[in-house]
């Protein structure tokens, strides 16, 4: 009966033992859950901010393509404009050209010339006039029958008196 007790207490204590470890085991994979748990919810909370950073730098970066692209736009209204603006330049200045071809050609069979010095100052005041009633140097040098760096010229002069 004695070897019988003693094999219950050592079985008892097996059993025990068996227990305490297996609690131990349990623990220490709760632990690693919890620890896991852990780092998923750290994960993720870094995920959001990373999510939450990346569409602010997207939208900064379509603000900043609008604009550019806007910019672009207005960049290209201002060279179509000033495309147009050289067209019209370059005709009104072969028309005057013509003008003032054709004016020199009837002047030069036709008409005696006058003294030199009379003829400048009236063309350099009639020049004048023009420029201060608002006409273009181009259309005062068609008008008149002298280039336009003349025209200038005459204009500087009596603006520095």
């Amino acid at each position: 009966m004695n070897d019988l007790f003693i094999l219950i207490i050592l079985q008892i204590f097996g059993f025990a033992l068996i227990f305490i470890i297996l609690i131990r085991k349990i623990n220490k994979s709760q632990n690693y859950n919890a620890i896991i748990d852990k780092v998923k919810l750290e994960l993720s909370s870094i995920m959001v901010e990373i999510n939450h950073t990346t569409e602010q730098n997207i939208r900064l970066i379509e603000d900043k393509i609008n604009s550019l692209s806007n910019l672009l736009s207005n960049a290209d209204k201002k060279i179509n404009i000033l495309k147009r603006e050289t067209a019209k330049h370059e005709v009104s200045n072969k028309v005057y050209d013509k003008i003032l071809l054709s004016k020199k050609e009837t002047s030069n069979g036709n008409e005696l010339k006058p003294d030199n010095t009379a003829n400048e100052v009236n063309i350099q005041d009639k020049a004048f006039k023009l420029f201060n009633e608002g006409f273009s140097k181009e259309i005062i040098a068609g008008k008149l029958g002298v280039t336009i760096g003349e025209i200038e010229l005459i204009i500087s002069l009596k603006n520095r008196r």
